[in-house]
């Protein structure tokens, strides 16, 4: 464990990006270099004490997927009830609450830090705009417009303006609220100014979202039917979809049916009225933006990140970049920017509310 904890020092600047939303989304996660840490100081007597204070009380949630009967599911699990020597139900009050934190509207985290391997000079960005707790509409929505931005961006981000070599659009899910990112790996290209990019694409696409016909939406409404309704290959890809189900506290088992009933409801203006509020709208979208800098490359301020969206001006990166607190800036347009480096995400999380796990739109 401590080998594999050891080895996110390697991680490239995606899955770096990755983990950060992890750690700034969910109020209860701990990074690599966290858990390394207790590791470290660990003993086999830690353990033993550890294993015994743990199987004294339990909450046991379990998911069993085959061919089982009800009363033989029950059998299997009052077995495995047995083995743990029956262990008393946890009391509400201690059973810890898992939630996700809640971006204001109108504003925009950045979250600016330097990639770990001291041998990749590439720098990514990772551009999430939350669509909050997920329903079943607005996850069509979402999936949707994911799949018919995919080809305009590439095109125009990476094959005209050479941004980067990696450039994609990813539906992301933190617990049970979804959104939308955009991913750019870039050796050559200043972040702030991708992000800069971004946001100038996103009005190219709102006018060829706004000049698509319906029998052209149909097109991406009846490849995504395809896939929603594509069987699963293995009784474990079933297990994983259910248990998602399960850890987010949903429980909507029949949510691929849900989706595409859902689906083939959707109009055009359905998709443009989500777009303009979900990333157009700067008051009120929720955006946060991880720029992941390659090794060699130094940490923007929060007065350069103001320079890139006003001005366009050239970025210039602070050399000594390394603030004790959150920084924050207001816009000439009114908008929102807070600054926040790596070991500040508890910060982050204090200021902000949360999403409960199992809370529903």
């Amino acid at each position: 464990m401590s080998r594999e904890w050891d080895n996110s020092k390697t991680e490239n600047g995606i899955r770096r990006a990755q983990n950060i939303g992890m750690i700034t989304q969910m109020e209860k996660f701990w990074s690599s270099d966290q858990k390394l840490a207790e590791m470290r100081g660990a003993t086999l007597e830690d353990l033993e004490e550890f294993i015994h204070l743990f199987l004294i009380n339990l909450k046991v949630v379990a998911l069993v997927q085959g061919n089982l009967k009800k009363e033989d599911s029950k059998k299997v699990m009052n077995e495995v009830l047995a083995i743990l020597k029956n262990p008393r139900p946890l009391l509400p009050s201690q059973i810890p609450e898992r939630r996700v934190t809640k971006l204001k509207r109108g504003s925009t985290y950045y979250h600016v830090s330097n990639i770990p391997n001291q041998h990749d000079q590439n720098s990514t960005i990772w551009n999430f705009y939350s669509n909050g707790v997920k329903s079943i509409k607005n996850s069509v929505l979402i999936e949707l417009l994911a799949s018919i931005i995919e080809t305009p961006l590439y095109d125009n981000l990476r094959t005209k303006e050479q941004l980067g070599y990696i450039v994609s659009s990813v539906v992301q899910t933190f617990g049970n609220t979804n959104g939308f990112a955009v991913v750019i790996q870039s050796h050559h290209t200043e972040l702030l100014v991708i992000n800069r990019k971004i946001e100038n694409f996103f009005e190219i696409f709102y006018d060829i979202l706004k000049g698509m016909t319906e029998s052209d939406l149909q097109v991406f409404v009846q490849s995504l039917k395809a896939n929603k309704e594509q069987k699963f290959n293995k009784l474990s890809e079933e297990l994983k979809f259910n248990w998602q189900e399960v850890c987010s506290a949903e429980f909507r088992f029949d949510r691929r049916k849900l989706f595409v009933e859902q689906l083939l409801k959707t109009k055009k203006e359905d998709l443009v009225q989500f777009y303009e509020e979900r990333i157009l709208n700067k008051e009120k979208r929720r955006k946060i933006s991880y720029l992941v800098y390659g090794c060699q490359c130094n940490l923007p301020s929060v007065s350069s990140v103001v320079s890139s969206i006003e001005t366009e001006e050239e970025v210039k990166n602070s050399d000594s970049f390394k603030p004790a607190q959150l920084e924050k800036a207001t816009l000439q347009s009114g908008g929102k920017i807070t600054l926040l480096t790596s070991g500040q995400e508890h910060l982050l999380r204090r200021e902000l509310p949360y999403y409960r796990l199992g809370e529903k739109r």
